[in-house]
């Protein structure tokens, strides 16, 4: 008996099929690798400064960064301090930052010379001179972290490309919709101040669910 195989009809339609298929499920699918990255790099900048802020100030034998001298440092005093090795002490170095002179998406804007690359690609800054000590809960001196993948984008989104932490006198990193400013902004399509703590609050991923309100855990003691 003579086997039957497929018509050319038959064959163009499955690859018609697979291919509208394929197109529906490959940007998704490329859109989710991005964001677990994207959040893998945030965890990584986060604890990269909270380390090294740590060992910096355990070899300067101070508890907090407002005894480092008669006055407080800025978050770009502190960058320069960390990545340079102008450690009092040991003159040790404890991230490896390199400077980043390129240009940054629009809308981001960093003090002057204060622009760093961690060893990841990703981008921190200050954002502000303000004094760490000022840190009162919401206002403070805060850092810029963008991804590597948002550099050159033309319009760049706080919260979806960039986002804002604070450094407390203590050395650590708060972010607003977790530690602090819990109704802090977070919409799926405007971003906003509140979606890096709601990106930790759900596991450093980056889906759907940092968009709920439920999102946030509240106020998180370190």
């Amino acid at each position: 008996m003579k086997k039957k195989g497929f018509t050319l009809t038959e064959v163009l339609i499955t690859l018609g099929i697979i291919g509208v298929i394929a197109a529906l499920t490959i940007p998704q699918l490329y859109n989710n690798t991005s964001n677990a990255h994207l959040g893998a790099q945030l965890a990584n900048a986060v604890s990269t400064l909270e380390n090294g802020i740590g060992l910096y100030l355990y070899d300067e034998g101070v508890r907090n960064l407002a005894q480092l001298g008669a006055d407080d440092v800025t978050a770009g005093e502190l960058l320069n301090r960390l990545s340079t090795g102008s450690n009092t002490t040991t003159g040790k170095k404890y991230i490896k930052l390199v400077q980043y002179t390129s240009s940054l998406p629009p809308g981001v804007t960093c003090a002057q010379n204060t622009v760093y690359s961690l060893p990841d690609k990703s981008i921190i800054c200050a954002a502000s001179d303000a004094k760490i000590s000022s840190f009162n809960g919401s206002e403070g001196a805060t850092l810029l972290i963008l991804s590597a993948s948002s550099l050159n984008q033309q319009k760049a989104l706080e919260g979806l490309d960039w986002f804002t932490v604070t450094i407390a006198n203590d050395g650590f990193i708060y972010l607003p919709g977790r530690d602090y400013d819990t109704n802090a902004a977070c919409d799926q399509l405007t971003g906003g101040p509140g979606c890096v703590g709601k990106i930790a609050a759900n596991g450093w991923k980056f889906d759907g669910k940092i968009f709920d309100a439920a999102a946030s855990t509240g106020n998180t003691s370190k």
